[in-house]
């Protein structure tokens, strides 16, 4: 899988890579070492990045059952004080995320949105194209994210299944850009294809080459996927590949290899 997706990124630098910025949306992953008593990074995610919509749920639905004391015994009380049971925004965070990629495009390519009383609304400006798997499962977290993007920036999404990329989006032959129904894209955003079971022909394939080449900014791009591979974090924790970014005796690279170094090595990620 890894070796393809390369082998992709390689054809599509061939072709021409018109977009240098790469969008990232990133998650990292803990677990507690019981050897230490302390917790560990395992593992860092870069491409479909999942569940940061429904976590804002997950933060008010225990809010709800705490404040109903329905986490106590007898129902009068409350189990855990507010502040003890914070209520994730990242829904929030990612759309911002997702509109600083926008914005970015916009800017470059001197789109001006429209304006009502200083507020962004929404218009024909460009959109974010999210890429999806077939029959895909995990749409409320995804709606989630899409929302908040809508509701504070004004910024449509649209989203395509995979297999479907190649038949139905547009690419100018002189400017490069990316187009959806008609729509202009900014921001491609993959909710997929990180999976070998994804890549069953030869069109999964091309969309991935075909995206990679256009203006539009890729969230993320085939190198910003690779870099969270399991096989490229594991070869990090070697102090011989690490020291060639960063010197042994920097500090960073002390506090990283504090995080995550045993874990990595053990195989957990």
């Amino acid at each position: 899988m890894n070796c393809k997706l390369y082998e992709s990124y390689k054809t599509a630098l061939a072709n021409g890579i018109h977009q240098p910025v790469s969008l990232a949306l990133i998650r990292s992953d803990y677990m507690l070492d019981t050897a230490t008593d302390q917790i560990k990074q395992i593992e860092f995610n870069t491409v479909s990045v999942s569940f940061g919509g429904l976590s804002t749920k997950v933060g008010e639905l225990h809010s709800f059952l705490n404040e109903n004391g329905l986490y106590s015994s007898n129902g009068s009380r409350y189990y855990e004080t507010a502040y003890e049971l914070p209520i994730s925004d990242s829904a929030k965070l990612l759309a911002k995320g997702l509109y600083h990629g926008v914005s970015y495009y916009e800017s470059s390519q001197k789109i001006k949105r429209k304006t009502a009383k200083g507020e962004s609304i929404p218009n024909t400006a460009t959109i974010v194209l999210m890429v999806i798997q077939p029959g895909e499962r995990n749409a409320f977290d995804q709606r989630a994210v899409e929302y908040a993007l809508f509701q504070n920036y004004g910024v449509r999404t649209k989203r395509v299944e995979l297999p479907s990329v190649t038949s139905q989006v547009k690419v100018d032959p002189e400017t490069h850009k990316l187009y959806y129904d008609g729509d202009e894209v900014s921001v491609v955003y993959y909710r997929s294809a990180y999976a070998p079971s994804e890549f069953t022909s030869p069109e999964t394939w091309d969309a991935r080459v075909v995206l990679e080449s256009t203006l539009a900014i890729k969230c993320p791009s085939l190198l910003t996927q690779l870099s969270g591979a399991k096989k490229i974090q594991q070869l990090l924790t070697d102090d011989t590949i690490l020291e060639k970014f960063l010197p042994v005796k920097d500090e960073l690279r002390t506090n990283l290899q504090s995080t995550w170094k045993q874990h990595l090595q053990r195989g957990y990620s």
